[in-house]
């Protein structure tokens, strides 16, 4: 989901932000956060607050939806997810 993230480099005044796609993330990844925001606007307002260095850069990335699945994530497998998240919670 490289394509739908941004990238916040931060330096003397406001961050500049990036739009992906980025590389691989196994080239990229030092750590992560996970938030739960409204969307990704929230998330570049939140991350530019960051107490990062001049140089320093932080990515965002969105999780991976249902709707990003299309017509591939049929109502059977929309069943079948929904019941193991069941098993899981129970």
């Amino acid at each position: 989901a490289t394509q739908r993230g941004r990238r916040i480099h931060f330096g003397s005044g406001t961050p500049r932000i990036e739009t992906g796609p980025f590389g691989p993330a196994g080239e990229q990844i030092a750590g992560f956060w996970l938030w739960e925001v409204r969307s990704l606007d929230e998330a570049i307002e939140w991350a530019s607050r960051a107490p990062f260095s001049a140089g320093g850069a932080l990515e965002l990335r969105p999780l991976i939806s249902a709707e990003d699945f299309g017509e591939a994530f049929t109502p059977e497998l929309q069943q079948q997810e929904q019941r193991l998240r069941a098993q899981l919670e129970g």
